[in-house]
């Protein structure tokens, strides 16, 4: 059986693209429907985070991958998607069209990046601790699970004061690792429920193209 699995978004771009007929295509698609220019990694129209632009740049090379495979008679029998993969997930579902997808990302970038002009917000990811202490540490310093990736990979989220507070506990407990990624918004946390009903809004225009198809 064949799954598509779809990440979130990416942690940096590769400076080599592919340079075929597909990829054109989506990289069009990018620059007129999310205003970003995939070979120079520059926004066309008002620019916006690097946050943001990496996860246009993510879902176009999910987009380009899923191609790929289709081409090579590779067809999914499951769609796994997590985070910001949900957009192409949705694209390869055939739910959405690549070029909704790279548009409602992009607004939904938009959207959350909005949080970091009051606030500012990072992901703390911690290896080598168990779940039971990562969850004490969580409460110690205000910040919330964002992801349980294994028995011993976590990621955290919140403000960045506290998160930066959490990194020196982790370490401190015995962490074999710990790192700190700037984000633009508190991203899979309840303190996201302030944009809550701007991301319904954006997310309904989608569903009513999607039931007018």
């Amino acid at each position: 059986m064949n799954c598509f699995m779809f990440p979130g978004q990416p942690l940096s771009h590769s400076g080599a693209l592919p340079d075929d007929s597909d990829f054109q295509h989506i990289a069009r698609q990018a620059r007129e429907r999310a205003g970003l220019s995939l070979h120079d990694f520059s926004w066309t129209g008002q620019p916006v985070t690097d946050s943001v632009a990496l996860q246009v740049y993510g879902v176009a090379m999910s987009l380009y991958r899923s191609r790929m495979l289709l081409r090579d008679g590779i067809r999914p029998r499951l769609i796994a998607e997590h985070s910001m993969g949900i957009y192409p997930a949705l694209a390869a579902s055939g739910a959405m069209a690549e070029g909704d997808a790279l548009e409602l990302t992009a607004r939904i970038g938009r959207c959350m990046s909005l949080m970091s002009e009051t606030g500012e917000y990072a992901l703390g990811c911690i290896v080598g601790l168990t779940a039971e202490t990562v969850l004490s540490i969580a409460e110690n310093n205000d910040v919330f699970m964002a992801n349980h990736n294994t028995s011993r990979h976590f990621l955290l989220s919140g403000e960045r004061g506290n998160i930066e507070c959490m990194e020196a506990e982790a370490l401190a407990c015995g962490a074999f690792s710990v790192k700190l990624f700037p984000c633009d918004a508190p991203l899979h946390t309840p303190l996201m429920e302030s944009i809550s009903a701007r991301l319904r809004e954006i997310i309904a225009e989608y569903m009513s193209i999607g039931i007018e198809k």
